[in-house]
């Protein structure tokens, strides 16, 4: 995504948060996180400056340590709800991963990359490609498929010849 910062290439040079009460981040775990992490700098405070110009994110409004820290409670101590949803879409994202590293050999990973790296180096399909693709597997059916097909789908033999 874009980020902040003061290189010729960079769209924004400052980001300027407000962050809303309490609430704003209750009902969006991770906010202040996301808009936070797309400034490269928060500058290089001294003893002279202890809040940097040189920064690439600022903040406004009400704003402190503690409604980011503690952001995870609500006033009586529980966790937010939706933070445990999120905690809970995290687990269950680190569980996909832990099945698709077991399921996945390296030599299939090996062949997933390489097939990805022939489709990015290739030339754009076009329309005449496509459709011989298609015509192609038309002609040369896959085996499974051709137990499943329907009659209003077929058109007559050599159809496709002429």
């Amino acid at each position: 995504g874009y980020e902040a910062g003061f290189e010729e290439t960079d769209t924004v040079n400052r980001l300027i948060i407000n962050p809303g009460d309490h609430s704003t981040e209750m009902d969006n775990p991770g906010m202040f996180y996301v808009a936070a992490s797309r400034g490269k700098t928060f500058g290089k405070p001294t003893a002279e400056e202890p809040y940097p110009k040189d920064s690439a994110v600022y903040w406004n409004g009400p704003v402190s340590t503690q409604s980011i820290q503690t952001v995870k409670y609500k006033q009586n101590g529980d966790v937010c709800v939706l933070v445990q949803k999120r905690d809970e879409w995290v687990e269950y994202l680190y569980d996909r991963a832990e099945e698709t590293k077991r399921r996945c050999s390296e030599e299939w990973k090996r062949q997933a990359t390489a097939r990805v790296k022939t489709a990015i180096e290739e030339e754009p399909l076009g329309q005449h490609n496509l459709d011989n693709k298609i015509i192609g597997m038309m002609r040369q059916r896959n085996e499974k498929w051709s137990d499943r097909r329907k009659a209003e789908y077929m058109v007559p033999a050599g159809y496709f010849n002429s």
